[in-house]
């Protein structure tokens, strides 16, 4: 089994058919947890922090719309505070 092959079966049949993708989660000060855990439908992933990974698509497309929406979660919490002071 060549390498691409192994890094796609270690994922699941969930994942079959998807390309790999690289992702790369960078540290945060606030959580500095090694990892960060995400479920999609009901398969539970760990994700290194602060290592280049490779995933499967449909994990780095979750990840990245879950990191916008804390933002912008964040941003209007930040707002509201400033308007609230």
């Amino acid at each position: 089994m060549n390498n691409k092959q192994n890094e796609r079966s270690k994922w699941g049949p969930m994942f079959d058919g998807q390309p790999m993708v690289p992702l790369y989660i960078p540290p945060d000060p606030l959580n500095p947890s090694a990892s960060r855990w995400m479920s999609i439908n009901g398969q539970e992933i760990l994700l290194a922090v602060g290592e280049q990974l490779t995933v499967p698509a449909s994990v780095r497309d979750a990840w990245e719309n879950s990191a916008r929406s804390a933002a912008a979660a964040n941003s209007m919490m930040r707002q509201v505070v400033e308007i609230g002071a």
